[in-house]
């Protein structure tokens, strides 16, 4: 079993949790189709993708009860990015981004869920 396939089966049974069913291999599917579609619509070189969106409307398509497809969205997209993290990694940039600004002071703050929109952590520079 691939990597690949593991977190795709994490994440689908997390779903299944939260009243959302849909099989693993069309969870993967969905996922990729809807990236491409974003993708070729943005006209941008390096578009940002909202994965949040994305898992938001497949939670919303596939709900077996009723559901709360923003919030779910986006914790599916927290699942996601944690249990994908060893294999996707950082870009290979980021490296020296972050030996370039080693000495720049830094915070990190939480907010209230939902606060403005823009999802509940920050951090960054100051």
């Amino acid at each position: 079993m691939t990597n690949e396939i593991i977190y795709v089966l994490f994440l689908n049974i997390w779903l299944l949790f939260q009243g959302v069913r849909i099989e693993p291999d069309r969870l993967r599917e969905e996922y990729r189709r809807k990236v491409i579609v974003r993708l070729g619509s943005s006209g941008q070189q390096h578009p940002d993708i909202r994965i949040e969106e994305i898992f938001a409307e497949i939670c919303a398509e596939n709900a077996f009860r009723e559901v709360n497809p923003f919030w779910l969205g986006i914790e599916a997209a927290r699942t996601f990015r944690t249990v994908s993290l060893k294999k996707l990694e950082a870009y290979p940039q980021s490296s020296h981004l972050l030996e370039k600004y080693r000495n720049v002071p830094k915070c990190s703050f939480q907010c209230p869920e939902g606060l403005y929109g823009i999802g509940t952590s920050f951090s960054g520079p100051v």
